[in-house]
């Protein structure tokens, strides 16, 4: 097979891989699934009309940086264009997955506004209505796809280098046992309530190091699998916390500009902040010591 398969064909070599694939094999295929899906849910991301490509595309392209990371002895000269288009994409759409994200808070809110004070929805729905005409407005505004993903990148992921395979094994211990020392040095420090900086970076690392995990699931099985389902719910709670923080600075940066006539209102949806912030924090702190169980060096 010289073409690069199809995204549904690729799907299906991937769903075959085990423990009797060679490296080799297992990074062209789940590489260029990757690429594929990229090139599938970028359009639709771009369009603006629904979260899900969006969506897609962020997680295809985070997977992406995790491949070439894991798997970049056997892509000399390609692995760090894929580095690099994975990257563009997940930063490109950044802004646009937050305006996304505040959008469903503000839903959340409006459909939750009884019992708040007088004037709270009225509040909701003026800064709903400013959250739409920002998402419209960033709409299409990502690199093209031909750049993001130039012909030549998914031609070369299909062809990674046979030789060196026992370096291509050396390079994914020591490129996951890297990641999960990265993690281990910020967990004391996330686990501070007041420090939302450092839990977003953890959050950051626990993705890299999931993503790269689930490049090698194929060879680990459930070595993988379920320190693979710890990691999601601890990406899960600081992912919450993240959002909340972020939220929180809209909402003192549109009083600062006095977009926010009455304090009161905004002190009312700040206050719930507070508690559901908490809340999650206590969440995180819970799932500590399986965070902890997950860095511990993996063999094969």
């Amino acid at each position: 097979m010289t073409a690069v398969p199809s995204l549904g064909r690729l799907e299906e070599l991937c769903l075959g891989l085990s423990p009797r694939s060679s490296i080799v094999e297992a990074s062209r295929v789940q590489m260029c699934l990757q690429a594929r899906k990229l090139e599938e849910s970028i359009p639709d991301a771009l369009a603006g009309h629904h979260t899900g490509p969006l969506h897609d595309a962020r997680v295809a392209g985070r997977r992406l940086r995790a491949g070439a990371g894991i798997f970049r002895s056997l892509y000399p000269g390609t692995w760090k264009m894929a580095e690099r288009g994975g990257r563009a994409v997940t930063s490109g759409f950044r802004d646009a997955r937050d305006l996304d994200i505040r959008a469903a808070r503000f839903r959340r809110m409006a459909v939750d506004a009884k019992g708040r004070p007088p004037g709270s929805l009225a509040l909701i729905r003026m800064l709903q209505e400013q959250t739409a005409v920002a998402r419209t407005e960033l709409a299409g505004h990502v690199r093209p796809l031909a750049e993001i993903l130039p012909a030549s990148l998914l031609a070369g992921l299909w062809r990674p280098r046979h030789t060196g395979v026992p370096a291509a094994d050396r390079c994914v211990r020591v490129r996951l046992g890297e990641l999960a020392q990265r993690v281990a040095m910020l967990i004391p420090v996330a686990c501070v309530e007041g420090r939302g900086g450092v839990q977003h970076h953890l959050r950051i690392r626990c993705k890299a190091l999931r993503y790269s995990l689930e490049m090698m699931e194929w060879r680990l099985g459930s070595e993988a699998s379920w320190r693979l389902g710890t990691l999601r719910k601890i990406q899960d709670e600081l992912g919450e916390l993240h959002d909340i923080d972020v939220f929180w600075g809209y909402l003192e940066e549109r009083s600062g500009q006095n977009a926010i006539r009455r304090p009161g209102r905004l002190r009312d949806l700040v206050r719930g902040l507070e508690q559901e912030r908490h809340r999650r924090f206590e969440g995180f702190l819970d799932l500590r010591e399986g965070l902890e169980k997950v860095l511990a060096p993996i063999t094969f």
